[in-house]
């Protein structure tokens, strides 16, 4: 039979040939039910796709969005998990991978079959699935392993809502220096730019800084760290001030130390002010009135205090200023320093030349002044000249070996200079005004009281070379014991402000002979021990080889007590007794001085006691007058009973019951008189 021609590759079959039927086209018996093979086998593949593939994808999804959204923490509660969290993270990004390549391999080998659109679709079908866990996975070490978010705090004042300027502001980056440490990370040091100008105005190497704000503005703050992995950190702040009243230096005055108040800043045309009425103790009571702009003040109680300014103008009208200050203690110092100033009493017309230097025991590695007029310098000792009329804030930072740093502060008042044309001083020596030279012998003592008819004055004396100093306000008292040439500066200031410093010269030549002797005490009660001393004696261009002590009580035959400058004795009995030193020198000379010393009778004051004071009869009590004081001459005993005696300690028997007064009389030699009495109740047996 003829076969058939090919048609498109596809042999037709002869219409005479038997069809074949393949058993899923034969018909179904009765009975059963066809079954759909492929569309089983796709639930299957979903059932097995869920429990196998999209349960665990989704369980990873969400522990990466978990870790992301608790790291990084700035507290440090969760960051144990950024370890697991980055492994377990890489870990599944690196399966779903894994997983992605398998199934686009599987999907390539099976091309057969599939037309290009299909093949497409397949292969996006499984990018869309597993490239977002791939890229989450892969991030998410990152993102929780970055650095917390560091950030700035106001903690001074606690509120920094509507601020009032001045006003002293503390800020913290501790929290930012506890995250950096917790990642390994140490902070070296912290530069501070309080007012958003990138110029560093302090550097410190606590995360905690203090700036002082004087006008009302937006300020853009930020600090930089420096750390020791070389990588600083950078953090930023906005403060808002709103309001400005008067400026406060220090912002945070200290007890008995000279605040500076000042309206200049408030001020435009100085002229127009005509005055400034200040009440510093919100009593209503108006302390100080000036047309100057600043004023000083000084605090002697700590605590809150509600300051008041009344600015009036040349037309009368008038602005109001006030605010609530805080007094305190001097704050600790990191360790023990202090200013020392020469002079001690910074206040003087200009030009004004001081002195300023640091004292402490600490050492020392760096130390920077600021004068508060344009002018720094950098020593442990420095000078400066204060040119212009004001008051200045000198601040100086002492930074230790070991990296600490403490703020001093002193307030320097340069004023107008104050006259005095009837200026006198009472006292002694006498002051020559036309030289302003004082001169005297070795110990020169001065007494000295300024005198003058204008009113409201106030003297302070500065006499920093004296031997001792007993008394400098208003009236001097100083004693000088070398010979030398001195300076003392007596400091006037009136109701105004105005000062005058006048220095004196003060002369002091050695004596021309002295022999001294200084008794301590210089008189008493006997039993008296008395400390001589004869170390200040003095004898020119002669030396002195020894001294020669006699004390008054010497007896016939006794001769001098030789000995040193230095002696003791003791006067054991009442009486006027003359000292007498002999000072002997190399060349041969005896020297002679003599003192009186008053040695007095103990007070004579009866005193006794009884071994017991009740008891049946007869009844046996010994008396004692040990507590007795003085020098009795005469001692008289009457016991109540009608006897008596005149021993010192006597026993005596009561034999019959009752209530007995017991009395002691004594006498001294000078006629001095005294008694006591003590009851005994004797009890029948």
């Amino acid at each position: 039979m003829e076969q058939p021609k090919p048609v498109d590759g596809i042999t037709q079959a002869p219409s005479d040939a038997p069809v074949q039927q393949t058993p899923a086209a034969a018909a179904p018996e009765s009975g059963e039910v066809a079954q759909d093979i492929p569309g089983v086998q796709r639930r299957q593949l979903k059932v097995f796709l869920l429990v196998f593939f999209g349960i665990p994808y989704t369980v990873f999804l969400g522990w990466c969005f978990f870790l992301m959204a608790v790291l990084p923490d700035p507290t440090g509660g969760y960051e144990a998990l950024i370890p697991i969290g980055s492994a377990v993270a890489m870990g599944g990004a690196a399966a779903l991978l894994l997983l992605g390549g398998m199934a686009t391999m599987r999907i390539l080998q099976k091309k057969e079959g599939l037309l290009p659109p299909q093949l497409i679709m397949s292969v996006l079908r499984v990018v869309i699935a597993l490239v977002p866990g791939i890229a989450i996975g892969a991030m998410v070490p990152f993102i929780i392993s970055a650095e917390p978010r560091l950030w700035m705090t106001v903690i001074e004042p606690t509120s920094t809502v509507q601020m009032v300027a001045p006003v002293a502001v503390t800020f913290s980056v501790e929290s930012a220096a506890e995250i950096l440490m917790r990642r390994g990370v140490q902070p070296i040091a912290y530069h501070w730019d309080f007012d958003g100008d990138g110029v560093e105005n302090e550097l410190t190497v606590v995360p905690t800084a203090t700036a002082l704000y004087s006008r009302k503005n937006l300020y853009n703050v930020a600090v930089g760290i420096e750390t020791n992995d070389g990588k600083p950190r950078k953090i930023s702040y906005r403060l808002s001030i709103e309001k400005e009243v008067f400026q406060i230096t220090p912002m945070q005055p200290i007890v008995d130390e000279p605040v500076k108040f000042s309206v200049a800043h408030m001020v435009d045309l100085p002229e127009e002010v005509k005055e400034v009425q200040w009440d510093f103790e919100s009593d209503g009571t108006v302390d100080i009135v000036n047309s100057e702009l600043e004023v000083v003040h000084t605090f002697v109680r700590t605590g809150p205090k509600m300051v008041s300014a009344v600015i009036i103008k040349q037309n009368q009208s008038q602005q109001k200023l006030e605010r609530e200050i805080v007094v305190n203690n001097p704050a600790p110092l990191p360790f023990e320093v202090r200013i020392v100033s020469e002079p001690s009493i910074l206040v003087s017309p200009p030009p004004f030349q001081t002195i300023f230097r640091i004292q402490t025991e600490e050492p020392i590695r760096e130390v920077k002044w600021d004068f508060g007029d344009g002018e720094e310098r950098e020593g442990e000792r420095v000078g400066h000249t204060f040119t212009k009329k004001g008051n200045y804030m000198v601040t100086v930072n002492v930074k230790s070996g070991s990296g600490d740093i403490a703020k001093l502060t002193k307030l320097v008042r340069v004023v107008d200079q104050l006259n005095i044309p009837d200026l006198t001083f009472s006292g002694t020596p006498s002051v020559d005004l036309k030289s302003r030279i004082i001169t005297g012998e070795v110990p020169l003592t001065l007494n000295l009281t300024p005198r003058s008819s204008l009113p409201l004055l106030e003297y302070h004396w500065e006499a920093p070379d004296a031997t001792s100093v007993g008394s400098t306000e208003t009236t001097l008292q100083a004693i000088y014991r070398r010979a030398d040439t001195y300076t003392v500066v007596l400091l006037a200031e009136d109701a105004s402000g105005h000062a005058m410093r006048l220095p004196l010269r003060v002369e002091v030549s050695p004596p021309a002979k002295q022999i001294s002797i200084l008794m301590e005490p210089e008189g008493g009660v006997a039993p008296l021990e008395v400390a001589f001393d004869a170390s200040d004696t003095r004898i020119p261009n002669e030396n002195i080889a020894g001294f020669e002590w006699y004390f008054g009580e010497e007896t016939e035959g006794v001769g001098p007590k030789p000995g040193s400058a230095v002696m003791r004795y003791t006067y054991t009995k009442p009486g006027t007794y003359t000292v007498r030193l002999l000072a002997r020198t190399s060349e041969g000379n005896v020297h002679e001085e003599s003192r009186t010393i008053v040695v007095r009778p103990p007070l004579l004051d009866a005193c006794f006691t009884a071994s017991r004071i009740r008891g049946t009869a007869p009844l046996g009590v010994k008396f004692t007058m040990s507590c007795t004081t003085g020098t009795p001459a005469e001692i008289a005993w009457d016991f109540g009973d009608g006897a008596s005696t005149d021993e010192r300690d006597p026993i005596h028997s009561f034999d019959d019951p009752g209530i007995y007064t017991v009395k002691l009389d004594i006498k001294d030699a000078n006629g001095n008189v005294s008694d006591a009495t003590v009851t005994i109740t004797v009890d029948a047996p």
